[in-house]
């Protein structure tokens, strides 16, 4: 799994397409920008490149589920998971999860804010340590982290 992450409009989408070529390669690219389900099954039949943009906002959705902090985690976490095992079953499976840093900055004064200030950074924690590659993109250049 490659982890991507950085500021808003910083040049992740780009930095990725470019970086995997994916102008000539089969993929499949699910946003929850443009209101895709994280949910999607993840089986043989995908094509061989997957990358899953807006993790941020998929965490927003979660948070305003009115789900505990510990449930929002577990299911993220499985559904990374999940994700995870689809990736492994094949040498030709790429995994590529893109996420905008919203650490950085005033700490949000309301708590529906906080919590996904929160949420949104253990999952990058989680994902970063799952990750075999992490990128830090800032203005459209990158720094490889792992």
């Amino acid at each position: 799994m490659h982890f991507i992450t950085g500021g808003a409009f910083n040049g992740k989408n780009k930095w990725v397409k470019n970086h995997y070529q994916l102008e000539t390669l089969e993929h499949l690219w699910l946003s929850a920008y443009k209101h895709d389900s994280l949910m999607k099954t993840a089986d043989s039949e995908l094509p061989p490149i997957v990358i899953l943009e807006g993790m941020e906002q998929w965490i927003f959705d979660y948070v305003n589920s009115n789900k505990t902090t510990g449930s929002i985690l577990t299911e993220l976490q499985d559904r990374i998971d999940s994700w995870i095992k689809w990736e492994i079953q094949s040498e030709q499976h790429r995994l590529i999860i893109i996420g905008t840093d919203i650490s950085k900055g005033i700490v949000p004064t309301e708590p529906q804010d906080r919590d996904w200030r929160d949420i949104t950074g253990w999952m990058y924690q989680y994902i970063a340590k799952q990750s075999s590659h992490m990128d830090v993109i800032w203005y459209g250049i990158n720094q490889r982290f792992k």
